[in-house]
């Protein structure tokens, strides 16, 4: 460790961009948000991608996720941008269960309209961070 992984493509966040569904019986249907098709389209890009790129078993021990979301134009918040990265990570079989991120050192927004990305370093806790 530390270890580089990039996802091409414009990043999305999972709750700012949700869909409210109903789910249940008749009679008993309960609202249920689900990403939009937005984002769901962007896990669909970003998975194969961690997934080439991950050859080792699901991480389980405790980690920092550094993440640089570099977006087409400054919109969004870098929390919704991070707790989206952590579910594709876990989805990509990178971390076994988002859990072990315990921190977020180093991660921030930028901008670049011409290559929209996000680039991660994860790193062990007792290293040091980044």
């Amino acid at each position: 460790m530390p270890t580089r992984l990039v996802i091409l493509g414009r990043p999305i966040t999972s709750k700012n961009s949700s869909v409210i569904i109903m789910l249940g019986k008749a009679g008993a249907k309960r609202p249920v948000p689900i990403p939009s098709k937005q984002a769901r389209d962007y896990f669909k890009l970003a998975i194969p991608q961690l997934q080439a790129q991950w050859t080792w078993e699901p991480i389980a021990i405790p980690v920092n996720l550094c993440a640089r979301v570099y977006r087409e134009r400054a919109w969004g918040d870098l929390g919704n941008y991070l707790a989206a990265i952590c579910d594709i990570l876990q989805k990509a079989n990178v971390v076994e269960n988002d859990k072990w991120i315990l921190g977020f050192d180093g991660s921030r927004l930028d901008k670049d309209a011409e290559n929209p990305r996000v680039e991660i370093v994860i790193s062990r806790l007792e290293d040091g961070g980044i």
